[in-house]
């Protein structure tokens, strides 16, 4: 069956909620039920305070979305989505709840200590809310580690408890990953983050000299380049520089391919380097005219957590820059996570003048 992009969402994000309902019946072993149309869930899971599973259109059996939602014994209830588009959604329910269906309206969405951020929630039934934030990317990444979230919609405030929520969106994504092939639709893209001697050797001059522009715009105490950086496994870089508690990596891709490859290559070799729990999220987005794409991505162990961000960045010569920003920790995840969210954002702000700026001065 063939959807509409925001109706296939809309539909997966409602069904989640479905879940909400029946969780107490999947704790008690009973098997877990879809709603709204969809098949019985497959490939099951339960955490302790997270049920979820696969869904697929009761027609044609085809896979649709991931879901899963917080058991709780308040009434207010929180679910999490993932369509076969590697889109997420955030829902909300109360039976008391007597919304219009389809309204919309403002909200702030603090989690943890982080500052505040914007969203637009819109009733997708009087008793269901979906959250759309501005900023999607750094809003589940902020999930990744998140122990509570609060969202304030008019005068009414939520708040929620977020335990085991980093496991769920890991199950959450093997599950989806698992049910689209991805590892196999991607395994030839993965080949592109690869580069020899002569090719590191012939960028080095470029990739020096804007990774030196971007330390000097971030301003971040301690920065500097490495000059002898180790590669991580599976991700190569031309230049890494070190900016407080994250490590900047920056590779230079000349394949004049589809943007969209090159962020699945980045997401299939950060899943490939992954020995634990893994979560992902992209997004397309516009810069100064230019188009661009973010991936975050996140592995989970139980000593640390490692964050990433990559921008994919046209390249004015040909080709694209990939520019990485990564930080890990254990004891003190949440101060290294929060470290990478700013320098990201910080980061994607300032790229494309920093990008425009070089092609000038190589061109005169």
């Amino acid at each position: 069956m063939v959807h509409r992009a925001r109706s296939r969402c809309d539909s997966s994000i409602s069904v989640a909620l479905g879940l909400l309902g029946v969780a107490a019946c999947l704790i008690s072993g009973i098997a877990l039920q879809g709603a709204a149309g969809a098949a019985p869930a497959k490939n099951t899971f339960h955490l302790a305070s997270w049920l979820g599973g696969a869904y697929s259109d009761p027609r044609s059996k085809s896979f649709e979305y991931c879901a899963a939602a917080k058991s709780s014994p308040e009434k207010t209830g929180i679910a999490y989505s993932v369509d076969r588009s590697y889109r997420w959604g955030v829902t909300l329910s109360d039976p008391q709840w007597s919304f219009p269906k389809g309204a919309t309206q403002n909200a702030s969405l603090k989690i943890d200590d982080a500052p505040p951020m914007a969203a637009t929630v819109v009733a997708l039934e009087p008793n269901k809310l979906s959250i759309r934030p501005r900023d999607g990317l750094l809003f589940f990444a902020r999930l990744r580690v998140a122990q509570q979230m609060q969202v304030a919609l008019g005068g009414l405030v939520l708040k929620f408890s977020l335990i085991e929520g980093g496991e769920a969106l890991s199950a959450l994504t093997q599950c989806v990953l698992h049910s689209t092939h991805f590892s196999q639709r991607t395994k030839s893209s993965k080949a592109l983050l690869t580069i020899d001697g002569v090719a590191k050797t012939a960028h080095n001059k470029e990739a020096v000299a804007l990774a030196s522009d971007i330390i000097g715009q971030m301003r971040v105490a301690k920065s500097e380049l490495l000059t002898k950086p180790e590669d991580r496994p599976g991700f190569p870089a031309d230049v890494m520089w070190k900016a407080g508690l994250v490590v900047g990596r920056l590779l230079i891709l000349d394949t004049p391919i589809p943007m969209p490859r090159v962020s699945d290559a980045v997401i299939e070799r950060s899943l490939e380097g992954c020995r634990g729990g893994f979560f992902f999220n992209k997004a397309s987005e516009e810069i100064s005219g230019s188009a661009i794409e973010r991936v975050f991505a996140s592995c989970q162990t139980p000593d640390t957590t490692m964050s990433s961000y990559h921008l994919v960045v046209p390249r004015p010569k040909s080709g694209y820059y990939i520019l990485s920003a990564v930080s890990s920790g254990s004891a003190f995840i949440r101060v290294a996570h929060k470290a990478a969210n700013e320098y990201e954002a910080r980061l994607h702000s300032i790229i494309m003048p920093i990008v425009q700026r070089q092609a000038r001065s190589v061109s005169r």
